[in-house]
Protein backbone atom coordinates (compact mmCIF):
# COMPACT_ATOMS: atom_id res chain seq x y z
CA UNK A 1 0.00 0.00 0.00
CA UNK A 2 2.81 2.43 0.83
CA UNK A 3 4.49 1.65 -2.49
CA UNK A 4 1.30 2.60 -4.34
CA UNK A 5 1.43 6.15 -2.94
CA UNK A 6 4.17 8.15 -4.59
CA UNK A 7 4.26 11.28 -2.45
CA UNK A 8 7.47 12.86 -1.21
CA UNK A 9 8.79 12.13 2.25
CA UNK A 10 9.99 9.46 4.62
CA UNK A 11 8.40 6.18 5.66
CA UNK A 12 8.91 5.27 9.32
CA UNK A 13 9.00 1.65 10.50
CA UNK A 14 7.83 1.92 14.12
CA UNK A 15 9.19 -0.89 16.29
CA UNK A 16 11.52 -1.98 13.50
CA UNK A 17 13.29 -4.60 15.62
CA UNK A 18 16.09 -6.21 13.62
CA UNK A 19 15.30 -4.09 10.57
CA UNK A 20 14.43 -6.75 8.00
CA UNK A 21 11.19 -5.09 6.92
CA UNK A 22 12.81 -1.64 7.01
CA UNK A 23 15.47 -2.88 4.60
CA UNK A 24 12.87 -4.48 2.33
CA UNK A 25 11.03 -1.16 2.00
CA UNK A 26 14.30 0.61 1.21
CA UNK A 27 15.21 -1.97 -1.41
CA UNK A 28 11.89 -1.20 -3.10
CA UNK A 29 12.87 2.41 -3.49
CA UNK A 30 11.41 4.13 -0.43
CA UNK A 31 13.20 6.57 1.84
CA UNK A 32 12.75 4.77 5.15
CA UNK A 33 13.90 5.12 8.75
CA UNK A 34 13.61 2.36 11.34
CA UNK A 35 12.75 3.33 14.92
CA UNK A 36 12.93 1.05 17.95
CA UNK A 37 13.32 1.62 21.72
CA UNK A 38 15.72 -1.31 22.13
CA UNK A 39 19.44 -0.61 21.70
CA UNK A 40 20.01 -4.36 21.41
CA UNK A 41 17.59 -4.64 18.50
CA UNK A 42 19.04 -1.54 16.85
CA UNK A 43 22.53 -2.97 17.19
CA UNK A 44 21.49 -6.05 15.25
CA UNK A 45 19.67 -3.93 12.66
CA UNK A 46 22.70 -1.70 12.10
CA UNK A 47 25.07 -4.63 11.76
CA UNK A 48 22.73 -6.44 9.38
CA UNK A 49 21.90 -3.37 7.30
CA UNK A 50 24.73 -0.82 7.69
CA UNK A 51 23.44 1.22 4.75
CA UNK A 52 20.14 1.91 6.54
CA UNK A 53 19.13 4.63 9.00
CA UNK A 54 17.96 3.38 12.41
CA UNK A 55 17.10 5.55 15.39
CA UNK A 56 16.28 4.92 19.02
CA UNK A 57 12.79 5.97 19.98
CA UNK A 58 9.22 4.94 20.57
CA UNK A 59 5.96 5.20 18.68
CA UNK A 60 5.31 8.80 19.75
CA UNK A 61 7.52 10.90 17.50
CA UNK A 62 7.27 13.87 19.87
CA UNK A 63 9.08 11.85 22.53
CA UNK A 64 11.99 10.74 20.36
CA UNK A 65 15.40 11.15 22.09
CA UNK A 66 16.91 11.88 18.66
CA UNK A 67 16.05 14.71 16.21
CA UNK A 68 13.05 13.99 14.00
CA UNK A 69 13.46 16.77 11.40
CA UNK A 70 14.29 14.13 8.79
CA UNK A 71 10.83 12.66 9.29
CA UNK A 72 9.01 15.72 7.91
CA UNK A 73 7.11 15.34 5.70
CA UNK A 74 6.09 11.87 6.77
CA UNK A 75 5.01 9.85 3.75
CA UNK A 76 3.94 6.76 5.65
CA UNK A 77 4.04 4.85 8.93
CA UNK A 78 4.37 1.10 9.31
CA UNK A 79 3.65 -0.28 12.79
CA UNK A 80 3.76 -4.08 12.86
CA UNK A 81 2.76 -5.39 16.30
CA UNK A 82 4.37 -2.40 18.01
CA UNK A 83 1.29 -0.43 19.10
CA UNK A 84 0.21 -3.39 21.23
CA UNK A 85 2.77 -2.25 23.82
CA UNK A 86 1.40 1.31 24.05
CA UNK A 87 -0.89 2.07 26.99
CA UNK A 88 -4.38 2.66 25.51
CA UNK A 89 -4.52 6.05 27.25
CA UNK A 90 -1.45 7.13 25.25
CA UNK A 91 -2.51 5.90 21.81
CA UNK A 92 -4.17 9.20 20.92
CA UNK A 93 -0.93 11.13 21.43
CA UNK A 94 0.97 8.61 19.32
CA UNK A 95 -1.45 8.89 16.39
CA UNK A 96 -1.47 12.69 16.66
CA UNK A 97 2.33 12.74 16.45
CA UNK A 98 2.05 10.93 13.11
CA UNK A 99 -0.85 12.96 11.72
CA UNK A 100 0.75 16.33 12.38
CA UNK A 101 3.83 15.34 10.36
CA UNK A 102 1.93 13.76 7.48
CA UNK A 103 0.49 15.64 4.48
CA UNK A 104 -2.71 14.59 2.75
CA UNK A 105 -2.33 11.26 0.99
CA UNK A 106 0.04 9.72 3.52
CA UNK A 107 -0.44 6.10 4.54
CA UNK A 108 -0.55 4.38 7.94
CA UNK A 109 -0.40 0.58 7.97
CA UNK A 110 -1.01 -1.17 11.29
CA UNK A 111 -0.84 -4.83 12.28
CA UNK A 112 -1.89 -5.85 15.78
CA UNK A 113 -3.44 -8.61 17.82
CA UNK A 114 -7.18 -8.01 17.89
CA UNK A 115 -10.15 -8.93 20.04
CA UNK A 116 -13.72 -9.52 18.95
CA UNK A 117 -15.19 -9.47 22.45
CA UNK A 118 -18.34 -7.36 22.74
CA UNK A 119 -18.15 -4.61 25.33
CA UNK A 120 -14.36 -4.90 25.61
CA UNK A 121 -12.77 -2.77 22.90
CA UNK A 122 -9.31 -3.10 24.46
CA UNK A 123 -8.12 -6.18 26.36
CA UNK A 124 -4.77 -6.67 28.08
CA UNK A 125 -2.93 -9.96 27.55
CA UNK A 126 0.23 -11.67 28.76
CA UNK A 127 3.33 -10.95 26.72
CA UNK A 128 6.88 -12.15 27.35
CA UNK A 129 8.52 -8.80 26.67
CA UNK A 130 6.25 -5.99 27.93
CA UNK A 131 2.63 -5.19 28.89
CA UNK A 132 0.40 -5.59 25.85
CA UNK A 133 -3.16 -4.96 24.72
CA UNK A 134 -5.44 -6.39 22.04
CA UNK A 135 -7.65 -3.93 20.18
CA UNK A 136 -11.06 -4.40 18.61
CA UNK A 137 -10.61 -3.22 15.01
CA UNK A 138 -13.54 -0.81 15.31
CA UNK A 139 -11.98 0.81 18.37
CA UNK A 140 -8.63 1.25 16.67
CA UNK A 141 -10.40 2.64 13.61
CA UNK A 142 -12.20 5.17 15.82
CA UNK A 143 -8.93 6.26 17.42
CA UNK A 144 -7.38 6.73 13.98
CA UNK A 145 -10.38 8.79 12.87
CA UNK A 146 -10.00 11.10 15.86
CA UNK A 147 -6.42 11.78 14.76
CA UNK A 148 -7.63 12.64 11.26
CA UNK A 149 -7.04 9.36 9.41
CA UNK A 150 -9.60 7.67 7.14
CA UNK A 151 -9.67 3.87 7.11
CA UNK A 152 -9.21 2.55 3.57
CA UNK A 153 -8.55 -1.17 4.02
CA UNK A 154 -8.82 -3.87 6.67
CA UNK A 155 -8.16 -7.58 6.85
CA UNK A 156 -8.25 -10.06 9.72
CA UNK A 157 -6.58 -13.45 10.07
CA UNK A 158 -7.48 -15.97 12.75
CA UNK A 159 -5.28 -18.76 14.16
CA UNK A 160 -7.49 -21.43 12.60
CA UNK A 161 -6.85 -19.94 9.16
CA UNK A 162 -3.06 -19.78 9.53
CA UNK A 163 -1.15 -21.49 6.74
CA UNK A 164 0.64 -24.64 7.85
CA UNK A 165 3.97 -23.67 6.31
CA UNK A 166 5.71 -20.30 6.20
CA UNK A 167 7.37 -18.87 3.10
CA UNK A 168 11.16 -18.70 3.23
CA UNK A 169 11.47 -14.93 3.75
CA UNK A 170 8.87 -14.83 6.53
CA UNK A 171 10.48 -17.87 8.14
CA UNK A 172 13.89 -16.15 8.25
CA UNK A 173 12.29 -13.02 9.67
CA UNK A 174 10.40 -14.98 12.32
CA UNK A 175 13.53 -16.91 13.34
CA UNK A 176 15.37 -13.61 13.83
CA UNK A 177 12.51 -12.19 15.90
CA UNK A 178 12.27 -15.30 18.08
CA UNK A 179 16.03 -15.47 18.58
CA UNK A 180 16.27 -11.88 19.76
CA UNK A 181 13.14 -12.07 21.90
CA UNK A 182 14.41 -15.20 23.64
CA UNK A 183 17.86 -13.66 24.12
CA UNK A 184 16.39 -10.50 25.64
CA UNK A 185 14.01 -12.32 27.98
CA UNK A 186 16.61 -14.87 29.10
CA UNK A 187 19.47 -12.32 29.21
CA UNK A 188 21.55 -14.36 26.77
CA UNK A 189 23.65 -13.63 23.70
CA UNK A 190 21.76 -14.21 20.43
CA UNK A 191 24.71 -16.19 19.04
CA UNK A 192 24.18 -18.87 21.72
CA UNK A 193 20.64 -19.58 20.53
CA UNK A 194 19.41 -21.52 17.52
CA UNK A 195 15.72 -21.39 16.60
CA UNK A 196 14.30 -24.14 14.40
CA UNK A 197 10.84 -23.88 12.83
CA UNK A 198 9.67 -27.02 11.09
CA UNK A 199 5.91 -26.54 10.84
CA UNK A 200 2.92 -24.93 12.49
CA UNK A 201 0.33 -27.68 13.00
CA UNK A 202 -2.98 -26.23 14.13
CA UNK A 203 -3.05 -28.24 17.33
CA UNK A 204 0.29 -26.70 18.31
CA UNK A 205 -0.08 -23.27 16.74
CA UNK A 206 2.61 -20.70 17.40
CA UNK A 207 5.28 -22.97 18.94
CA UNK A 208 8.84 -23.15 17.65
CA UNK A 209 11.76 -25.24 18.87
CA UNK A 210 14.70 -23.46 20.51
CA UNK A 211 18.14 -25.01 20.96
CA UNK A 212 20.65 -23.38 23.31
CA UNK A 213 23.97 -23.73 21.52
CA UNK A 214 26.07 -23.77 24.71
CA UNK A 215 24.34 -26.75 26.26
CA UNK A 216 22.27 -28.43 23.58
CA UNK A 217 19.23 -27.89 25.81
CA UNK A 218 15.92 -27.89 23.92
CA UNK A 219 12.98 -25.68 24.81
CA UNK A 220 9.90 -24.27 23.10
CA UNK A 221 9.07 -20.66 22.48
CA UNK A 222 5.74 -19.15 21.49
CA UNK A 223 5.89 -17.35 18.18
CA UNK A 224 4.43 -13.84 17.87
CA UNK A 225 0.66 -13.84 17.35
CA UNK A 226 -0.52 -13.66 13.78
CA UNK A 227 -4.06 -12.36 14.12
CA UNK A 228 -3.86 -9.29 11.94
CA UNK A 229 -5.93 -6.19 11.46
CA UNK A 230 -5.00 -2.99 9.79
Amino acid sequence: MVLDHHGEGTVVDIGCGTGHVTAELAHRGLEVVGIDPSEAMLGIARRSHPEMVFRRGGANLYDSPEPTDQLVPLRGVLARFSLIHIDPDLIGGVLDSWAQRMPAGGVVLLAFQSTDGEGQPVVSFDHAVAPAWRWHPEEMSARLARAGFDEAWRTMSRPDSLHRFLDTERKRELIAELTNTYARVMNMRPDTIRVVIEEFPRENWGVAGVTLADSGQNESLNAPGNSTSS
